[in-house]
């Protein structure tokens, strides 16, 4: 998992380090929905990501690799991943490096 997290003041740093571009397949959105579900929620929350990117979205060249079951898979779980994200109560930031798509 390319995801790398330390605290920085009285927050979590949480940052993508997927080179290039910071694309997420599935084994990056289940280490994120892992990570933010057990986030303290006594802490404030910044993402960022490395590179030029803060992130591109869905790798698109795994995703085409995929099998049906696969990317039902990758579907779930970036649902998940959102749930997580927004039961989150502390205050979350996305530092913006870079280009964010997807």
């Amino acid at each position: 998992m390319k995801l790398r997290s330390h605290e920085v003041e009285n927050a979590v740093l949480l940052t993508l380090d997927i080179p290039p571009m910071n694309t997420l397949g599935i084994e990056e959105v289940q280490g994120l929905r892992q990570f933010l579900q057990h986030h303290d929620d006594q802490k404030p929350l910044v993402i960022t990501g490395t590179g030029s990117a803060f992130s591109a979205g869905v790798d698109t060249k795994a995703f085409a690799s995929y099998t049906k079951s696969q990317r039902t898979q990758l579907f779930a779980e970036i649902t998940a991943m959102t749930a997580a994200l927004m039961a989150i109560t502390a205050p979350v930031v996305a530092a913006v490096n870079g280009h964010a798509m997807g």
